[in-house]
């Protein structure tokens, strides 16, 4: 995937912990225009990823 970088959450600065606290909301790191954007097609899902952490973990 290629894109450019259009900006950053500097509150991350000040504010590490915002990630683990608020991850999809306050917490973002940096938001980006991808050159592709129908490649975000070929990502896993959020559940699909936690299935399959649960399942590596046993």
């Amino acid at each position: 995937m290629r894109g450019e970088v259009i900006e950053v959450n500097q509150r991350l600065e000040n504010e590490p912990e915002l990630i683990n606290k608020d991850a999809f909301g306050e917490g973002w790191i940096a938001r980006i225009r991808m050159d592709q954007p129908a490649e975000l097609n070929n990502l896993m899902e959020a559940s699909v990823y936690e299935a399959m952490i649960k399942e590596t973990a046993h």
